[in-house]
Order: C-alpha cells, then sequence, then structure tokens
C-alpha cells in the first residue's frame, strides 16, 4: 500500500535488530508507525504521545491525508534526524542513513562550526542544527508535521511543577519512582550490564538492580589508570554490597583510530573533553556479557540537581553572614589535596556564582564584615591584570568567515513559559546541547554493539520531584545532592552514599590530548581544509601554552577545550571533507 502511494518505511537493520527484534511497525488501513522504543509499548495515537514512558522516537505517516510526523522523547534519548528540501523528506535516526540517501555531500554548516567553539552553546539549549547544512535533528519532545510541503512545530510535553507534597514526601517518591523506572527498563531482561563509575548516580541504580531484581547484572568499571583510578574503591564496595561481578576495562591503545571510529558513525565532531572513546570498551564488555541492555547514570547530576541555587540566592540577597556559614561546610568536605585556604575559597565562589555587576558585589563584600579586605582586593586586582601568558590574550581561535548567526532554540520558547526560574533551570540543564549530542553519540555506538543505552534518571516524574525539593535540603550542608543521598539511605552503602570526593580526571584528559595531538600533527598540514576555519596562529598559542609545565594544569583549562575542538573538527572534516 505505501508503495503505491509513492512511500517508503524502511526499518534499516542498524536501529532495529537490537536482540533479534525487528523494528515496531504498525501498518494500518489509514496509518502507518516505524518506531524506537524502549521499553516497547503501543502508542494508541499520535495524540498521546506526552503519556508515553520511555525512551523513544519514530515517525507516524497518515496515509489519507499524505502527511507525515516526526516524533522524539522528551529528553531526546533517541536520536532522529531529517532533511526536507524540495518536497523530499528522509528521516532516519543516524545522520549516516540521510548521507547515503543524498546524492551528494551537503554544504558545511558554518553556523554550528562557530557554535561549536561558543562554550556558551553547550550550556544552553539543544538546536536543530547539525554540521550539514540542510539536515537537522528533531528535538526533544517535539512533533513535526509534514504536509503539502509545509513543516508545522509543536512540543507535546508540558513540565507539572505544581505539588503540594512536603520535602519529606517528595525524596519518598524520588526514591520510590527511582526503583519502580529503573526495573521498568531491565524488565523481562536475564542479563544486564550497567556502566558502574563509583559515583552516586551509577552507585544508585546497580544497588536497585542487584538488589530488587534477579538479572544477572554486570557492572563494568572504567579505569582511566590516573588521578581517578581511586573511583574503582567505591565501585569495588557496591559490587560487593549487591553480591553482582564488576569488570574493570581501559581505554582502547589507539585513540586516535578510535575517535575516528565514532566520528564515521556520528558524523559529527567528538563533543566531549574526556572523549567517547571511553565506552568503546565498556559496550564491548556490556556485549560480551551477553545482554542487551546498558544501564547508565547519565542525566543524574541535571534531574537530581547539587543544590547550587541555594547558595545563589543568598549571594543575590546578600547573606553574607549565613553564606560563610554553609560554604564552611562545604569546604570542610573537600579532599586535603585540593583545598585552597578557606578566605580565598569564599571569594572565589561568590565572584563565581554571583549574577550581574562584578563592581556592585565587590562593593558590597567591602562593606561586609566576612570577607578578608586583604585577600579581596587582591583578588580584584588579579581579575583585572592581563598578561601574554593569559590565553584571554590569544587571538581568537576561528578565522573571521561568514556564516548565519543561529537563532535560539525553539525549547527555549517552548518552556518560557515556566514561571520559576528554579524550576526552568531544572529543565533547561536536561536538555542541554552538550547533553543531548553525547546521548546521540551513545546512541550511534550503542547499536554497533546490539546494545540499548538507556538511562532512568531521565524520566518526567523524577524531574518533577525533585525540582520542587527545596534547594536548601538538596544543597545538604555541603554534602550537595541531598534528594538522591536522603533517598538511596539503606539501598546504597553508606560510604558511598555519603562521599564527597569526586574524580576530576584532569591528567586522563591531558594524557589523551597529548596522544591525539602527537598523531594528528603531520595529518593537519598547512594546506589541511582546518585552516580555513581554524586560526593555526592562535591554535599552535594554545598548544604551547598546554605544554608549558610552568603553569598549573588547573589553568589551562580553556586551552586544553579548544584545542580539542580544534583536533575533532579536524578529524571529522577529514572524514567527511577531504579527499
Amino acid at each position: 500500500m505505501l508503495r503505491k502511494l509513492g512511500y517508503t518505511m524502511l526499518g534499516n537493520g542498524q536501529s532495529f535488530q537490537q536482540f533479534g527484534q525487528k523494528p515496531k511497525v504498525v501498518d494500518r488501513a489509514k496509518e502507518s508507525w516505524l518506531l524506537d522504543i524502549y521499553p516497547e509499548r503501543d502508542f494508541f495515537s499520535i495524540d498521546n504521545l506526552d503519556e508515553i514512558e520511555g525512551e523513544f522516537s519514530g515517525l507516524y505517516f497518515h496515509k489519507m491525508k499524505y502527511s507525515v510526523d516526526l516524533f522524539r522523547d522528551a529528553f531526546g534519548v533517541k536520536s532522529l534526524y531529517y532533511y526536507f528540501k524540495d518536497d523530499l523528506l528522509i528521516a532516519s535516526n543516524e545522520l549516516r542513513s540521510i548521507l547515503a540517501c543524498l546524492p551528494k555531500m551537503p554544504e558545511i554548516n558554518k553556523s554550528e562550526i562557530a557554535a561549536y567553539f561558543d562554550a556558551d552553546s553547550d550550556n544552553d539549549f539543544v538546536k536543530e542544527a547539525t554540521f550539514f547544512q540542510d539536515i537537522k535533528r528533531v528535538l526533544p519532545g517535539q512533533r513535526l508535521h509534514f504536509r503539502a510541503g509545509q513543516i508545522e512545530s509543536s512540543f507535546f510535553w508540558q513540565p507539572n511543577f505544581n505539588r503540594t507534597e512536603s520535602p519529606e514526601e517528595l525524596v519518598k517518591k524520588f526514591r520510590e519512582r527511582l526503583q519502580y523506572v529503573t526495573l521498568q527498563r531491565t524488565e523481562k531482561q536475564e542479563k544486564v550490564a550497567a556502566n558502574l563509575s563509583g559515583g552516586l548516580d551509577s552507585s544508585s541504580l546497580c544497588s536497585i538492580i542487584s538488589k530488587e531484581s534477579n538479572a544477572n547484572l554486570k557492572g563494568i568499571f572504567f579505569d582511566s589508570e590516573g588521578s581517578a583510578s581511586f573511583e574503582k574503591k567505591y565501585a569495588k564496595e557496591v559490587a560487593d554490597s549487591g553480591s553482582f561481578n564488576m569488570t574493570e576495562v581501559v581505554l582502547e591503545d589507539d585513540l586516535y583510530a578510535s575517535i575516528r571510529k565514532i566520528t564515521r558513525l556520528t558524523c559529527k565532531p567528538e563533543s566531549m573533553i574526556i572523549p567517547s572513546a571511553i565506552f568503546l570498551p565498556i559496550m564491548n564488555a556490556a556485549a560480551l556479557h551477553g545482554g542487551h541492555i546498558l544501564v547508565s547514570g547519565h542525566g543524574g547530576d541535571s534531574t537530581v540537581g547539587y543544590g547550587h541555587a541555594y547558595v545563589k540566592t543568598l549571594i543575590s540577597r546578600f547573606k553574607f553572614k549565613k553564606l560563610r556559614e554553609v560554604l564552611l561546610n562545604k569546604w570542610l568536605l573537600k579532599d586535603e589535596d585540593d583545598a585552597e585556604p578557606f578566605e580565598e575559597y569564599f571569594i572565589q565562589q561568590v565572584f563565581s556564582q554571583s549574577k550581574g555587576s562584578k563592581a556592585i558585589m565587590a562593593l558590597k563584600m567591602f562593606l561586609s564584615t566576612q570577607f578578608s579586605y586583604a585577600l579581596l582586593w587582591q583578588k580584584i586586582k588579579s581579575n583585572l591584570k592581563k598578561t601574554g601568558n593569559d590565553s584571554n590574550a590569544f587571538p581568537p581561535i576561528l578565522n573571521d568567515f561568514s556564516f548565519e548567526q543561529s537563532k535560539p532554540s525553539a525549547l527555549e520558547n517552548w518552556y518560557k513559559s515556566i514561571k520559576q526560574a528554579h524550576h526552568f533551570n531544572y529543565v533547561k540543564n536536561s536538555l542541554l546541547g552538550l547533553g543531548t549530542q553525547s546521548m546521540e553519540t551513545l546512541d550511534a555506538m550503542s547499536r554497533q554493539y546490539n546494545l540499548v543505552s538507556t538511562y532512568p534518571f531521565l524520566d518526567k516524574e523524577l524531574l518533577s520531584l525533585a525540582a520542587n525539593v527545596p534547594s536548601e535540603l538538596n544543597f545538604q550542608n555541603g554534602y550537595l545532592r541531598g534528594t538522591l543521598r536522603d533517598a538511596m539511605k539503606g539501598v546504597l552503602p553508606e560510604n558511598v552514599r555519603v562521599r564527597t570526593r569526586k574524580a576530576a580526571f584532569n591528567d586522563f584528559a591531558y594524557d589523551s590530548f597529548y596522544k591525539l595531538e602527537t598523531k594528528c600533527s603531520p595529518i593537519f598540514t598547512d594546506q589541511h581544509l582546518l585552516w580555513q576555519y581554524v586560526n593555526k596562529t592562535a591554535y599552535e598559542q594554545h598548544i604551547a601554552r598546554i605544554k608549558n609545565e610552568n603553569i598549573p594544569l588547573n589553568e589551562k583549562g580553556a586551552d586544553l577545550w579548544k584545542s580539542f575542538k580544534v583536533i575533532y573538527l579536524g578529524i571529522w572534516l577529514n572524514e567527511f571533507y577531504t579527499s
């Protein structure tokens, strides 16, 4: 019937033959569906997308109206892209499938290259643009309706933050909901693999699965073989407590080859400073376990939050006495090797988390009796001081090329109706560009191992519950993430539940960078296409600063971020636009 109407619907075998299942196809007299959904649920109507639990993307074809709808779950776990030009619509959950259907490679989207090097873009709502001109992504929670050569865009999820429960009831319901969602995502699975980092999020999920399901759980710990290896003891404690096996994996030997492989799969430059290549050995171990589900704690940070809003509120109201008290509690929990003197820490926190004029804030601080005037004046002078050794003095990393300024994400316009800034930020942090692009990368990688990556923390009800817990309680006297800590009493080993030290992976990031820079340096010759977009002189200045052993590692973050991005962009250009 579809072929007679001049339409073709395909399950291309790359995403829909996971663990022996074919795509979920529904073909009725008047309509057809093609779905990538986990856990599998029935779709009764195109108008009840907001009622569906789980992770999904799909296509709905109405045969009588000659219309097509594309849609994607509220958090964007399942990828979906499309090309629509000259009455031709191509949609797929893989960019490379769309590229394969086009007669020639699309033009490079220069606007996306500019956004790629804009740090603010990573911390903004994800946008529809991709690195290919005319190929776009369906946004999380979006429904696109195609008919008669036109597109209509709408969003089907509006968060409900109108709750009346007490804080204690919210935490109790959060625990019950997290247990429900985690078990729902692993239902009917004899074997389940989980990325077990030793942190609160992944440890919580592994503890729930091991204690409340009959699945054969395998925890997979990625060992960076550096300063972050201390996380292993926490992961091991969780595994021992839950009586499940844990295996350790390390980065594959050829990082450059791994990045190339992922770039070819995803058709976009790597987005993470800690490269996504760390997930290749994790997914390989998950596949060897024999299951088809890989559980991840991704989304826990954004769903639970940290309670920093409490600190920002005290700063905005100039409640410096109370602020000093709560930040002292937090400072006392810091690792001794990382802790600077409290007075310096106190001043730095106020400046870094305050909004508006820094001059007005400095004046308010001088008028207060809670700060060391000598240190405060020293901090102000250091902020004003500019030296040639400061990377901010370098030329812009991008050349001056023409591009169209990208528009704000349609998500921002949709969710601006959320009245409280606190609630709005919870939603925004769950839909950031960096997070969505990371899940798109992992979605493409998972399919190569016949796996489904699932994220129990990305749940609409969990978000609603967590966002209504008072930020002061979530801050929990400096422990942070009090909602999850309280919810996991009796579930997590106590030593893990109250831990505060968190790995930074700085040395692993630098080691990874040196490997890539050494490999790519002879490849990116002076004639390379990369230098049409990137200022080679500025890049070399950042490289020199990174290699300068007299500059502390913690002062090289911006240099590392920009230099990694240059290398990733160069690898992408090599794969798709150089002969």
